[in-house]
């Protein structure tokens, strides 16, 4: 009898087939989403959103999910909804999508909101499906039949008989990764806020687009400092405007991907230290020593801006070749580095002092060393004192060659202290600076 019963009723359905408007769908809802997204550290991003059911709607919202295209190992974390079922995440696809679907008494009425729909992943944020459905009767199917058959029914949207929106959620970044490209999807990413209403205004819009299109030109013009000075620009600008001119959207979508892009760039270099830190104007040329981090083939040693020959040795260090010129008088010359990339380090100044000024110099380092203990006896460190002071006041008086004297007493000082009331710190430091004077005193 049953068998009989199936078979009547597909002759029926062949006669007379169901059609969608037979049935009502789970469209008959109105709601917002609001996304947002929160740095965990590590390169996880929380995804957290509401939903916010219309008063007007007809139904209440009983299903919500976050589609993505890529696998679905690429979702770390999957919070539940309190009160709401376990969410799930499809084993076949693209596309995928997080689901979270509530239990009879657990939907979200008409005028009510719902948070906590909260995944995490490495991912970052790109501009995608959501969907929702409206709490319906499903019609009594005849065994053997299911909603599948009907058509416009659960194609009515691509994931069901719902409604689906645009979002902020998880898209895979490029893979090889192009910074040129990126800009484009950055400039995608300003034009399409604007059009969804999450930049709020024409200008602001324009102010975006017009930084990423200067950060591009940058970029193709080999000029990557800028680019990234530009760029930086942009996640200031978009910490104000989250306030204002941008919605929740839009910021996520601004900032993490602005940050993604800054993080790929080629790290600027980084000077830490300049040996010798200081010469005596008018001593003649000399190399430069510079250390730091991120140096190539190619970088070049700046001294006021202007570059000097310059030797690759290592990516930490580089020597340059510093002109007589440049250290003919008493100045404090910048010291930068620029790569190939157009990417330029921090600045540290370097000292062309008068042979006056070199000793003050040298007495603040006796000064420095007693307090440290390098210098272990009181009547030792006022010798020393004394000798400096005498040598600085010959000099004061264009007596170079009386200097010349009183400082090899100095020096010769130091050496019988050595291992005694001097420390072996000491000793290198006072002994090499003053023989350092003395050789360039006339």
């Amino acid at each position: 009898m049953k068998k009989l019963y199936v078979i009547l009723a597909m002759i029926f359905l062949v006669l007379y087939p169901l059609r969608a408007q037979d049935f009502e769908a789970g469209n008959k809802i109105i709601v917002q989403v609001k996304p947002v997204v929160l740095d965990k550290g590590a390169g996880v991003l929380r995804y957290q959103y509401v939903i916010s059911s219309s008063s007007e709607s007809k139904q209440n919202v009983w299903n919500f999910m976050i589609i993505f295209g890529f696998s679905r190992d690429s979702i770390l974390r999957v919070f539940s909804v309190p009160n709401w079922l376990e969410p799930g995440i499809p084993l076949d696809g693209p596309p995928y999508w997080v689901s979270w679907s509530a239990p009879d008494g657990y939907d979200i009425l008409p005028g009510r909101s719902q948070s906590g729909f909260t995944f995490e992943t490495r991912f970052l944020p790109g501009i995608t499906d959501y969907y929702a459905e409206g709490y319906h009767e499903l019609p009594n199917f005849p065994e053997g039949m299911a909603p599948d058959s009907i058509p416009g029914y659960t194609d009515l949207t691509p994931y069901g008989p719902g409604i689906v929106g645009r979002t902020v959620g998880p898209v895979m970044p490029p893979d090889p990764f192009d910074p040129v490209g990126f800009l484009d999807t950055l400039l995608s990413y300003t034009a399409q806020s604007d059009t969804l209403g999450w930049i709020a205004d024409q200008t602001t819009t324009d102010k975006y687009a017009g930084y990423f299109t200067s950060a591009k030109i940058s970029l193709q013009n080999n000029n990557v400092s800028a680019a990234r000075t530009t760029l930086r620009q942009v996640l200031q600008d978009v910490n104000v405007d989250s306030s204002s001119t941008l919605t929740s959207e839009a910021y996520a979508l601004l900032r993490y991907n602005t940050e993604y892009l800054l993080s790929k760039l080629p790290a600027p270099p980084t000077i830490t230290g300049l040996k010798p830190a200081m010469t005596l104007a008018g001593s003649g040329a000399f190399t430069l020593t510079v250390t730091g981090t991120n140096f190539e083939e190619g970088s070049t040693v700046n001294w006021n801006g202007s570059g000097r020959t310059t030797t690759f040795v290592a990516d930490t260090v580089l020597r340059a070749s510093i002109l007589a010129s440049d250290v003919a008088v008493v100045d404090s010359p910048q010291v930068t580095v620029k790569n190939e990339d157009g990417s330029e380090s921090n600045v540290l100044r370097f000292y062309a002092i008068s042979a006056v000024a070199w000793i003050d110099t040298l007495i603040s380092y006796k000064h420095r060393a007693y307090d440290l203990g390098w210098i272990t006896d009181q009547g030792i460190a006022n010798s020393l004192d004394q000798k400096l002071e005498n040598a600085r006041r010959q000099l004061e008086q264009g007596n170079s060659k009386a200097a010349k004297n009183i400082l090899e007493a100095f020096v010769n000082e130091v050496e019988a202290q050595k291992g005694k009331h001097l420390s072996t710190e000491a000793y290198a430091l006072l002994k090499d600076n003053a023989q350092y004077l003395i050789q360039r005193l006339l």
